[in-house]
């Protein structure tokens, strides 16, 4: 069974990732528990932390493959081939789709156009603590004075918390 899960452009109000909504959809998982268990380390931080940590996730998980996969012309090879097929593919996953696979994750995570996306990412985005400021000056905090309101309008006894 294939689960699920929202993608991470779906963000709270102040700007964090939200909760995933099972069943709607978005990207797939063969296992649900682990896709649950990786986006709850998501869940929680702005989409710049998410995008940060997604990049680190996959260089733990891809270590030295990142920088270590047959080219094209390495897989077109009839001399090379063979050997590739051997001991470079992967578990239920041809040697083509890991070797482009990890190409993908190398462009995201370690090549120039994933360092240069990092870099503007940084600069561009303005200064934290300036955005989280313009964030809080128009969220809407309507709904929470609002509780406030009602909380403090009754009287607590001593020691309670309501």
């Amino acid at each position: 069974m294939k689960a699920r899960c929202v993608p991470a452009a779906s963000t709270t109000p102040d700007g964090r990732l939200a909760e995933v909504p099972w069943g709607e959809p978005g990207w797939e998982s063969e296992d649900l528990e682990r896709a649950r268990k990786s986006y709850e380390e998501l869940r929680g931080r702005s989409v710049n932390q998410a995008r940060k940590r997604m990049v680190e996730l996959l260089r733990e998980i891809c270590a030295s493959g990142i920088i270590m996969q047959p080219s094209e012309n390495d897989l077109a090879s009839p001399e090379v081939r063979p050997y590739l097929d051997r001991y470079m593919r992967g578990k239920d996953v041809d040697v083509e789709y890991k070797a482009r696979l990890f190409r993908l994750a190398h462009d995201l995570a370690a090549s120039s156009y994933g360092l240069r996306q990092n870099i503007y990412e940084y600069w561009h985005g303005g200064d934290p603590n300036r955005n989280r400021i313009n964030l809080l000056r128009t969220f809407d905090q309507g709904a929470m004075r609002g509780r406030i309101r009602e909380m403090l309008s009754r009287p607590q006894p001593h020691g309670s918390v309501p």
